[in-house]
């Protein structure tokens, strides 16, 4: 079972793979959320290269990602070219993942069957499978699999709940409104060379309600975060948008305290002080009711101190060059879907 549990985690990793482009079309118009991680310009960024050294766990190999490559005849370095988790409400439990790959999907969902109890369904005239634990333990996963019509693209559409898979299944259909329309996210786009992107709506007013010790955290509506590396440097971009001026000048404000409180502390904390380079690069503006924090440094001096902190302050220096759950009919009629 072991397998099994493995193979499905290769949409739970979403986190540690990738995108191309963010592609509005698939994503549902009422959409509250969303993550978009390309891992293809993070692979070949100076800053992963560095962090491959400092930590070796990211370099894709060890027993697991071999029993995946040997078993399942995926290779995450080469196969996930994108992901896109996205959820409609805030329960993650009805989060939508949908992950850019090749035709080694097909062979993939194949291994899994042999490892799983695999069930098709007719959902709209769309082939749905159910995953399940052949010892009746662990979650029920649903999935789809769209065929991009001419080419070995595919993509593999994953939730754990099957009306969220459905919804956006109709979506990449053309069959229900996405954000492309216009939706209530208003996500934008990753800028370039950005290989992580988070961006989520009004919802956050409600869940820092519900679970935010912060004062000021509570005045956050909407978030978007993204982090890359363009032109020689890493960048970590973040907009918050509040409930009206005051209150982004207020959260400006309490942000520009700690920097300068972290200021006065670097005069007598060394390791402080060896971060300060770092934390003056951050820069806040307020405007209207949005808040825009943007951090950019060139990626060597990111690196040497991230070296330096994980030798305990030494100064090593080193330059790392670029990588080159109801029963359905099984549906005979149902297919796994073209590309709409």
């Amino acid at each position: 079972m072991r397998l099994a549990t493995l193979g499905l985690s290769l949409a739970l990793l979403s986190p540690l793979a990738a995108a191309d482009d963010l592609d509005p079309s698939r994503v549902p118009a009422d959409a509250r959320w969303l993550v978009h991680v390309d891992l293809s310009a993070a692979l070949e960024s100076e800053l992963f290269a560095g962090l491959q050294r400092l930590e070796g766990d990211l370099d894709f190999e060890g027993e697991e990602w071999d029993e995946i490559r040997n078993e399942l005849g995926i290779d995450p370095r080469t196969d996930l070219h994108s992901v896109t988790v996205f959820g409609v409400t805030d329960d993650p439990e009805e989060a939508v993942i949908q992950i850019d790959t090749n035709v080694v999907a097909e062979q993939a969902l194949d291994a899994l069957k042999l490892h799983m109890r695999s069930t098709a369904m007719n959902q709209g005239g769309a082939q749905i499978h159910r995953w399940q634990d052949p010892d009746g333990g662990g979650d029920t996963i649903y999935s789809h699999l769209a065929k991009r019509k001419g080419s070995n693209d595919r993509l593999l559409m994953v939730s754990p709940e099957p009306d969220a898979l459905q919804g956006a299944v109709a979506v990449l259909r053309g069959d229900a409104r996405s954000l492309a329309d216009g939706g209530t996210h208003g996500v934008g786009h990753p800028r370039p060379g950005a290989f992580i992107f988070v961006s989520a709506s009004d919802m956050l007013s409600e869940i820092l309600e519900r679970e935010a010790d912060s004062h000021v955290a509570k005045f956050v509506q909407a978030a978007q975060v993204q982090i890359g590396e363009h032109g020689g440097n890493t960048f970590a971009h973040i907009a918050v948008k509040t409930g009206n001026r005051s209150e982004a000048q207020q959260i400006a404000q309490v942000l520009q305290g700690a920097l300068a409180l972290a200021g006065l502390m670097g005069q007598s904390e060394p390791e402080l002080a060896a971060a300060l380079p770092m934390l003056t690069s951050i820069k806040f503006e307020a405007d209207d009711e949005q808040l825009s924090l943007h951090f950019e440094r060139p990626t060597g001096e990111i690196l040497d101190f991230l070296e330096s902190a994980a030798h305990g302050g030494g100064h090593q220096v080193y330059r790392v060059g670029p990588h080159d759950d109801d029963d359905r009919d099984a549906g005979a009629d149902a297919k796994d879907g073209d590309w709409y």
